[in-house]
């Protein structure tokens, strides 16, 4: 039929009707709508995204009326976390590597919920050559760190906030 489109939807329907019929459009079994009136045979494909939920959330017990602080959605694992940060500062997610993200051959990404220490960021450091660059992502850093210049380190959440969309609480 030559159509190119977006469908989003919301509800379980999605996968108990939608994507069941899109199926079956496709395979050529479905001659409802105008499948028929078309003589449509069957051809075509479609791919199926689901959003995640939101990456950060408003912490109910440390927010007030004046200031509204974010954390982590505590429904996000670590890998769901590192792929939300490849997908925010454009990396490529890198599956079983030693750095969670690329961007380029000598640009890396690198993201730690634990306290990053000065012993760990020297590791870090050891490991990149002298043309490579590496993005630290930390919840929590030491201060007074002796940063190199080939890596730039940010927190979490303070610097996913600029990137984030905000609506209705949610970002």
């Amino acid at each position: 039929m030559g159509r190119r489109w977006v469908m989003a939807e919301l509800g379980d329907h999605c996968r108990t009707h939608i994507t069941p019929r899109l199926r079956k459009v496709i395979d050529g079994t479905d001659q409802g709508g105008i499948s028929d009136l078309v003589g449509w045979k069957g051809g075509g494909g479609f791919k199926f995204y689901r959003l995640a939920e939101s990456l950060l959330v408003r912490d109910k017990d440390l927010s007030t009326n004046r200031k509204t602080v974010y954390v982590i959605n505590p429904k996000y694992d670590a890998t769901m976390l590192i792929r939300a940060i490849c997908k925010i500062e454009n990396y490529r997610y890198r599956k079983d590597y030693r750095w969670h993200g690329a961007s380029s051959e000598h640009h890396f990404l690198y993201v730690t919920t634990n306290l990053l220490d000065q012993k760990q960021l020297n590791a870090l450091s050891k490991e990149l050559s002298d043309d490579d660059a590496l993005l630290v992502y930390c919840t929590r850093r030491v201060s007074g760190l002796k940063v190199p210049a080939n890596i730039e380190i940010k927190k979490i959440p303070r610097d996913l906030l600029a990137k984030c969309t905000f609506e209705e609480g949610r970002v």
